[in-house]
């Protein structure tokens, strides 16, 4: 299996659980889910950043393709995981 198919197989996965359980408690407004994603856009690991942006966009793009979930749109929301722990950890709470 390549590494590409690997990334975006477990991507879609993890959107897909993560959506479902938030899905359950607003289910009823009917508004977009949100799912946080932290990936590193600086730093060392910067390299890794496009590439794993692109694979969660394709993941939401195909999700949202196929009706959503529940029938609600996936909408994702990037913070730097490059950043000082001290950084990262208030782009987590501000997500």
């Amino acid at each position: 299996m390549q590494r590409r198919t690997l990334i975006t197989h477990g991507l879609q996965g993890a959107l897909a659980a993560a959506a479902w359980s938030l899905s359950l408690n607003a289910a009823a407004q009917g508004k977009a889910v949100k799912i946080g994603m932290l990936i590193p856009q600086s730093g060392p690991a910067a390299l890794f950043g496009p590439s794993s942006k692109s694979c969660a966009e394709l993941a939401a793009e195909e999700i949202n393709a196929r009706g959503g979930l529940a029938g609600r749109r996936i909408e994702l929301v990037f913070g730097d995981a490059g950043l000082p722990p001290a950084e990262v950890s208030q782009a987590a709470l501000r997500m």
